[in-house]
């Protein structure tokens, strides 16, 4: 099974329903919105790349958290899956916006497999890269069906996970390719 290449116009599209998704749930806080929800999404496909239970999504909003911005509930099966899975966020980050707010990702990534922190990141940003139209679909998957606090109900999860699921599994031929999977 080959990584699925996208088109620029497939990838203007999905970039298209991620802000169209994020415009309809807040609009004042759309750039809080797309921000955290693409870098949650990455934890999901990665999760879902790895074989993971995805268990549980939330986006909080700016306005009424000072803790975590979001967060992704995943449960792998192997300590570099888990490693993967959390160091996705700092992959995200690091290519799309700012690596502080990822630091308990780094920490987490590292807690699960300290010993293959170098390859772990290494698969991760490769994911990242490979999969980002994936992730920015899976983004807006999950704006579109968040209730008004943030929180996804489980067969709204599974709709979105049964959505991206086929997409996410393509990439997990490049982790296995690369001794990760």
């Amino acid at each position: 099974m080959r990584v699925p290449q996208y088109t620029p116009q497939t990838i203007a599209a999905i970039d298209m329903h991620l802000t169209e998704q994020c415009m309809k749930f807040a609009p004042a806080d759309f750039d809080h919105y797309k921000a955290v929800s693409t870098h949650e999404a990455a934890h999901i496909v990665a999760g879902l790349a790895c074989d993971a239970a995805i268990l549980e999504v939330e986006i909080n909003s700016p306005r009424t958290t000072k803790h975590a911005l979001g967060g992704v509930n995943v449960s792998g099966l192997l300590a570099h899956h888990d490693a993967i899975i959390c160091l996705a966020g700092w992959a995200w980050e690091e290519a799309h916006g700012d690596t502080r707010g990822a630091a308990n990702d780094w920490r987490a990534g590292k807690e699960c497999d300290s010993k293959n922190l170098d390859r772990n990141l290494d698969a991760a940003r490769q994911l990242v890269r490979d999969a980002e139209p994936v992730i920015k679909a899976c983004a807006a998957a999950v704006m579109g069906h968040l209730n008004r606090r943030g929180k996804m109900s489980s067969r709204n999860l599974e709709k979105v996970l049964t959505q991206i699921r086929p997409h996410a599994r393509r990439h997990a031929l490049h982790l296995a390719h690369n001794g990760n999977a």
